[in-house]
């Protein structure tokens, strides 16, 4: 499978999973074709039978140009090529070779064919060559063209060919039966998928629009109150530490925001992948949270190789990030000296990154709720209860996922597993691939 995936496909990317199943089926239908001539060449040749190789080598030659244009991407013209020729073909040799030959069971496989390959690009096309094959067909029997002359063969040549035309035409049916047949039960898998996507989005947008309305009141309920305590101050000194006051509040605001803007943009923004320096980002990451309290007390130390790149969503690995590491600065424990370590593994057929701190650590009984929308492990939490969720969301998105491993007063240990070469999923999915590899 793997080969023909490479011949009819080639190296490319896939950005839509019905895309490249049609270009499969596609390809697959011009390599059978192609066996067919093959086939039939060497049986002739055998008998000494001449007429029709010449009609066999046009099968061939065309059948490649179609599986050429399927891979540059040009499905519309190789659509045209490979039903075109299996439609003029059959009724060549239908009208030509004998009458209990078995010829006509190719004008089934024919019609079908064209119904599945254009019928999901244009219906009225689908139709079209659907009823071309029976138009054929009726022609091909009622009316004696003899375009090429008639092959001479013997009665055993005859049954051979009713049988291998009667074996060939059920296989290739079969085989597009189970197309639709996988087709169709993806449909349902992907309806079923939306229908609990849905009801998990209404639950978390109940759910959201509350603890949203309740986090957003709250800061600017803060501030409202200190402005009218600011007005009653009568020294400079008292003024200033209120006006210090109200732009924490405001940070703190202006924080839960941008983390509500993450988590829509998670959701509503299309994956755009692009070559990413997993050292070069981390790097950016630490620099911009610096003036975070106690950063500097923090020792860090990154294993990652300077050439380490991975192709991936720029922004949205770099929130999972920026949660992930300003978390280890902010529950950093004052009461020992501090340490971030940053380090990165291939493992089987992913990437993974580790982020291991020495802080306060997260108590067993919090552990399998942190990743929850709006839940706060710790007393002294400063966030909304957001960042988490959005972690682990946005790497759902990424094809990847986070785990956790914490001991209370001892530390945490992150991993986010990305994998290096991801399954084929839904349309709109996005592949994941590491162009270099690094041990720790």
């Amino acid at each position: 499978m793997s080969l023909i995936k490479d011949i009819v496909w080639g190296k490319k990317e896939v950005s839509s999973r019905l895309e490249f199943k049609y270009a499969m089926l596609r390809g697959e239908f011009a390599i059978m074709i192609i066996l067919i001539g093959v086939f039939y060449t060497f049986i002739d040749l055998g008998h000494g039978v001449f007429v029709f190789l010449p009609w066999y080598g046009l099968m061939i030659g065309m059948s490649i140009t179609a599986m050429f244009l399927n891979r540059r991407l040009q499905y519309t013209l190789s659509n045209i090529i490979i039903l075109f020729l299996i439609n003029f073909l059959v009724f060549l040799f239908a009208d030509t070779d004998h009458p209990n030959g078995g010829i006509y069971f190719y004008f089934m496989t024919a019609s079908m064919a064209g119904l599945i390959l254009t019928s999901y690009y244009n219906l009225v096309t689908g139709i079209f060559f659907a009823l071309l094959p029976i138009a054929l067909a009726y022609l091909a029997f009622l009316a004696d063209f003899h375009i090429i002359p008639p092959a001479s063969y013997d009665t055993s040549m005859v049954r051979f060919n009713f049988l291998a035309n009667l074996s060939i035409s059920l296989l290739s049916t079969l085989f597009m039966l189970q197309f639709l047949l996988n087709r169709n039960s993806e449909s349902e898998l992907s309806l079923e998928r939306q229908n609990e996507l849905l009801g998990k989005t209404n639950k978390e947008l109940d759910h959201f629009v509350y603890s949203v309305s309740h986090d957003l009141r709250a800061p600017l309920s803060s501030i409202l109150g200190l402005t009218t305590i600011y007005d009653l101050a009568t020294s400079e000194k008292e003024k200033a530490s209120i006006v210090s006051m109200i732009r924490d509040r405001a940070r703190t605001l202006d924080s839960f925001i941008s983390e509500v803007l993450d988590y829509s943009r998670n959701t509503r923004v299309e994956l755009k992948l692009q070559k990413v320096m997993v050292r070069e980002l981390v790097d950016e990451l630490l620099e911009g949270i610096l003036h975070m309290n106690g950063a500097k007390e923090v020792a860090i130390d990154i294993q990652i190789a300077p050439d380490l790149s991975i192709a991936t969503d720029r922004e949205r690995i770099k929130v999972v990030l920026s949660n992930i590491l300003s978390n280890a600065i902010y529950y950093r424990d004052p009461s020992k000296k501090s340490t971030l370590v940053i380090e990165t593994e291939i493992q089987g057929g992913s990437m993974l990154i580790r982020i291991r701190d020495n802080g306060i650590g997260i108590k067993k009984e919090h552990l399998h709720r942190i990743f929850e929308m709006f839940y706060k492990a710790h007393d002294r939490a400063h966030g909304s209860g957001l960042g988490l969720y959005i972690v682990r969301e946005t790497l759902h998105r990424l094809q990847g996922e986070v785990t956790v491993e914490s001991t209370y007063a001892v530390g945490s240990t992150f991993t986010i597993r990305l994998p290096i070469t991801p399954s084929v999923l839904a349309e709109g999915s996005a592949p994941v691939l590491v162009d270099s590899q690094v041990h720790s």
